[in-house]
C-alpha cells in the first residue's frame, strides 16, 4: 500500500536478541571462553550472556539518528 501513496513511507526499527541471561528454565546462562570456563566480570561474578542491553542502547542510538 505504501506503493499506491495510500501510506507514508518510515522507518523501522528491528532486533532480535540470541540470548537473554536465562535458559529455557529461568536458570542464568554466563558468558564462557572456548575451553567451557565461565567468564568473570570486574565485580567478580560471572558475566550473564545476554544481549538485551545491546539491543536498548541500539535502539536509543538509532532514536537519535531517526
Amino acid at each position: 500500500m505504501a506503493e499506491l501513496g495510500v501510506l507514508p513511507d518510515y522507518e523501522i526499527f528491528m532486533a532480535i536478541p540470541k540470548t537473554a541471561g536465562r535458559d529455557k528454565r529461568g536458570n542464568p546462562i554466563f558468558y564462557k571462553t572456548p575451553e567451557e570456563f565461565e567468564i568473570i566480570g570486574d565485580d567478580g561474578f560471572p558475566t550473564l550472556d545476554d544481549e538485551i542491553p545491546i539491543v536498548s542502547n541500539a535502539f536509543h542510538n538509532w532514536l537519535t539518528t531517526v
